[in-house]
């Protein structure tokens, strides 16, 4: 119910940010909440492109035998495979890469790469998903009527952006057709 409230606040000319309590401020009661493929994320702060652009030009290299540590895991009782894998860079800025995979369709997964912030709250920066059974919708074009709004079923990647944030959506809800993977190892 927030989100709806947020759009029309925000075509109003307010932020978005003021109701969504997605600001500057790393108190609990400005924080933006939100659930994604069971990974909890808070958002205390609206992440910038240049500083989404510049977290994703950080090299992550892979430590050896990664794909034995990559292997998925089967969740009991559900229709998935999961793993993640965390990564603290030299700098000092920390990553998440979470894989999910349905069991029953191969196509169906999703490669997540999180950024988990000096508070701990965390960012999805990309989501490579693969061909889901459902057709995916960019919330924000799908409001200002643009062309791009739906995506058929196909290959897609999720991109963090700070248009998203600030319109009170998930970070990373822009999503655009890709065929640069085909399967879950090349994502």
């Amino acid at each position: 119910w927030l989100y709806p409230i947020s759009w029309w606040l925000l075509a109003a000319g307010m932020p978005a940010r003021v109701l969504t309590g997605i600001g500057r401020t790393n108190s609990e009661e400005h924080k933006a909440k939100l659930t994604i493929f069971g990974i909890k994320i808070e958002m205390p702060r609206i992440l910038s492109d240049i500083e989404i652009q510049q977290l994703l030009a950080e090299p992550k290299p892979l430590l050896p035998n990664w794909e034995n540590r990559l292997r998925l895991i089967p969740k009991a009782q559900e229709a998935f495979s999961q793993r993640d894998y965390s990564l603290r860079l030299p700098g000092g800025h920390e990553f998440s890469l979470v894989i999910r995979s349905n069991r029953l369709s191969p196509l169906d997964f999703s490669v997540i790469l999180v950024f988990k912030d000096i508070d701990s709250s965390e960012y999805i920066l990309r989501r490579h998903n693969g061909a889901h059974p459902s057709k995916h919708t960019n919330q924000y074009e799908k409001r200002l009527g643009l062309p791009n709004a739906v995506l058929p079923v196909c290959f897609h990647r999720h991109v963090a952006t700070e248009r998203y944030q600030t319109a009170g959506l998930k970070i990373d809800g822009y999503a655009e057709r890709t065929d640069d993977y085909s399967d879950i190892r090349t994502a």
